[in-house]
């Protein structure tokens, strides 16, 4: 498996739309990484930091 995912792989690995993904992605503490305009989320760091946003809203 690889270590990490395009925001398209994320918003349809979570069922979530385009927009609403890069919203979360450029949420602050999101497990990425952005080289140029190129967004890279660390794979296995996303369902952990799901989990601690639980209850919370994003805008």
């Amino acid at each position: 498996m690889k270590k990490t995912m395009s925001v398209k792989e994320f918003s349809k690995l979570y069922n979530i739309g385009m927009n609403n993904a890069y919203k979360i992605v450029n949420t602050s503490g999101f497990p990425a990484i952005r080289v140029g305009r190129k967004i890279i989320i660390i794979r296995d760091q996303v369902d952990k930091w799901m989990l601690e946003k639980i209850n919370t809203t994003i805008n």
